[in-house]
Formats: C-alpha cells, structure tokens, sequence
C-alpha cells in the first residue's frame, strides 16, 4: 500500500483528477463572465461570440472618441487633477445629447462620473431603481441610448461616502446618517445637516437639483418632487432598507419600497475619452 504512491497508475489518477478539476473551475469562472447556462449537467453557450464580438467592437469604436470635456474643479479636492472627486465634465451621452457630470471616482484607465440631477423628476422604489437602466421608460432603454459610455448604473452607497469623505463605521448601518463631508457618522444635526459648513457646501454636487435642497447649503435648488436618489446597497443590519442620498445633504438608508426618491445615473468612460 505504501508504494502505490509511487507508481504510475497514481500519478495517471492525479493527473485526470487535476484536469477534470481545472476543467470545472474555468468553466465556473467563464459561466460568470459571459452567460454560460447549466442544463440537464451540460453547459450550453449563449450567444458568446456574438457578445464579445460587440464588446470588442464598442471597445475599439469608444477607445479614443471625445466624449466628456473638462469644466472646472469647483467642487474637487484637488484643482491640480482633473480626475479627482467633484471635478465637473460635460459629456456628449449620444450624439448631441450633452449632460452635465462630475467625477466620482477614477483610477488610471477608467473614470466614474455621476449626473449633476436626477434623470427626470419622476420617484421610484429602489427595487424598480435597481433595474431601471435595464428596463428604462417603455420603449427607451438608457443603456441602448446612451451610446458614448461603456456603462450606466446607479451609485453605490460606498462610492458617495468616500466621494464626501464619510467614514464608514465598519459598515453601514440603518441607525441614523451620515452627513456628507462631515468625515463620520452624524446623529445630531436632525432634521438637516449643517448647511453653513464648507465641508457639507462642498459636497452640494452630490445633492443638487433636489427639492428644498438650498435648506443645507446646495447651489440648484428645484421644483421636483425628488427628495433624493436611490444607490445599490442596502444596510448591513436591514435588508428591508435601503440607502439613498437625501435632498438634505446626507446618506441615510429607508424602506425599499418607498417611492420618494429618484435615479442618479453614474457614468463609466476610459480616460481616453476625456478632453480638456
């Protein structure tokens, strides 16, 4: 018994053991990334090489094209990079369709910009929020209009907290909210956060264009009825809740279903497709 670990017939066993297992785990991982389905114990392909032939080809046609032009860096940490939080861009969407952004987020390649408002003045449940780029108004899906960009989507709640410089303790909980620029968790300021603060003003781009927004210190108040926007996450201790980003200048999480609040598109386009 001891020497069967020396002969062949181990090493054929573990070598058909190795590949059937390799075989498994890259199937996992490709199901993942482009749309396999498991059926009946076979894996058929949906529509792959058509899906990467468009992936390529929108990839090569966006590589270069000029879509978002530089502003200013009215609201942004640093004035000297243009890529940093709360820079402002005007972004040609699709053709002749302009739309004002500011950056959220970015690393070398890739720049995520949210909208300066909500995408209509219209209220929503977070539920119909999450797929609503998906889905989009009847016969007018963003995501198939929206042709510049690579992606569009809702923010999620840790991208505006480290936009405004919140620091989450350890996660997002439903107790409460965290007033944006105030670096950490707020209970007291009720009903609104401090609008005289130059930290709080200095996050209005996260919360303008909402109704009775100017009560905590935005620059464009307006006569929507949004009382704010919906992101992706729920809270780490409700899942009845999610978070959304109030008209009073805070991230604070409510019922799903409550349909006060609005869609924030954010925005992905290369580094390339940016000009000043």
């Amino acid at each position: 018994m001891k020497n069967i670990f020396k002969t062949k017939l181990f090493f054929i066993i573990l070598g058909v053991f190795v590949c059937i297992t390799s075989t498994v785990l890259a199937y996992s991982y490709v199901a993942q990334e482009i749309g396999f389905t498991s059926s009946d114990d076979e894996w058929d392909v949906e529509n792959t090489k058509e899906a990467l032939d468009d992936l390529h080809s929108k990839m090569n046609s966006l590589a270069y094209k000029k879509v978002c032009r530089f502003i200013d860096t009215t609201y942004s940490r640093n004035s000297n990079n243009h890529l940093s939080s709360g820079t402002k861009y005007e972004c040609e969407v699709a053709n002749n369709t302009f739309k004002t952004f500011y950056v959220l987020n970015s690393n070398e390649k890739i720049v995520n910009l949210i909208m300066d408002r909500n995408i209509n003045t219209g209220t929503i449940s977070w539920a119909n929020a999450i797929v609503y780029f998906e889905s989009g108004q009847p016969g007018n899906t963003i995501k198939s209009t929206w042709v510049n960009i690579y992606d569009i989507r809702l923010p999620s709640a840790q991208e505006i907290a480290d936009a405004s410089n919140i620091t989450i303790k350890p996660k997002l909980s439903s107790t409460g909210w965290y007033c944006l620029g105030s670096g950490g968790h707020d209970l007291s300021s009720a009903p609104w956060c401090d609008k005289n603060s130059a930290a709080q003003r200095k996050m209005a781009y996260l919360f303008n264009h909402s109704i009775d927004c100017l009560l905590s210190g935005c620059d464009n108040d307006s006569d929507a009825t949004t009382k704010g926007y919906w992101t992706t996450d729920i809270p780490s201790d409700n899942v009845n809740n999610a978070w959304y980003v109030a008209q009073r200048g805070y991230l604070e999480s409510y019922l799903k279903t409550y349909d006060a609040y609005g869609v924030r598109p954010v925005i992905t386009v290369l580094t390339t497709n940016l000009f000043e």
